[in-house]
């Protein structure tokens, strides 16, 4: 029995779905960690290195199917199974650790300059929380790098904490563009400058508390109120992280004022 052309062509173009299937995968992968990138939770290098490995296991997952798909031969899919259960096994861990860094931040378990006692002994400050490990000082200066997961197991008291509110009042100039979307595209990029900077100093700034808000735009001036929660109020860091905010907005000829503190 002559199988119909029309049939042929289907099937070739059937087989195309699973490397459709993990170009998107590919795409989204990249997307997620590059905006994980962006708020220097993790560096470039681990985002260059997860979508190389996540691309390779993807199109090799992919023309192992598409091999079934074509030739009914069975090893291929077998082969395609196996991939994806080798992959998955060392990555299991990994997503254990992502999704308890979800955990910590949307449930506010634990923020940078929290003082922790973990189980009946460990007494440390949570220096800084990143997509698979916390970082902890304890009172003697030692450094205790910690799985998420791994921290979520354990039995996790926290202590009060003295903090002052800080607000400063960021004013910018020169931000209206030729357009409509420029000038939305250059407020965003200042609010995503405010906030990486403010990321930078996260071992003294409670996280979980930073604001930065766009207050009003005038003419070709626009003023942005940042809120935030230092742990103690330092001049040294305070002076350290204006200077930081004026250095990163320069082009915009920014004038930094204090409206609170304590």
């Amino acid at each position: 029995m002559q199988v119909a052309p029309h049939y042929d062509v289907l099937r070739y173009i059937a087989a195309l779905i699973p490397f459709l299937v993990a170009a998107l995968l590919i795409r989204v992968v990249r997307v997620r960690l590059n905006r994980l990138a962006e708020r220097n939770i993790i560096s470039e290098q681990l985002v260059a290195r997860a979508v190389s490995l996540v691309s390779l296991l993807s199109l090799v997952i992919a023309s192992l199917v598409t091999l079934y798909m074509l030739t009914g031969v069975h090893e291929a899919l077998y082969a395609a199974l196996l991939a994806a259960l080798v992959a998955a096994i060392p990555a299991a861990p990994i997503l254990a650790n992502a999704y308890s860094y979800y955990i910590i931040l949307s449930e506010r378990v634990l923020a940078p300059g929290e003082q922790v006692i973990i189980g009946d002994s460990v007494r440390a400050t949570v220096y800084s929380i990143s997509l698979f490990t916390t970082t902890l000082k304890t009172m003697t200066g030692e450094t205790l790098v910690i799985p998420n997961r791994k921290l979520l197991e354990e039995v996790v008291r926290k202590e009060p904490m003295d903090r002052s509110v800080v607000e400063l009042e960021v004013r910018v100039h020169g931000v209206r563009g030729s357009t409509v979307d420029e000038t939305r595209e250059r407020l965003e990029d200042i609010a995503a400058r405010l906030r990486r900077v403010l990321s930078e100093f996260k071992g003294g700034i409670k996280g979980l508390e930073v604001q930065a808000t766009l207050k009003s735009v005038e003419g070709d001036t626009a003023t942005y109120i940042v809120t935030f929660y230092m742990l103690t109020t330092g001049v040294r860091m305070l002076t350290s992280l204006v200077s930081r905010l004026m250095a990163a907005l320069s082009e915009y000829n920014p004038d930094v004022r204090i409206r609170r503190l304590g």
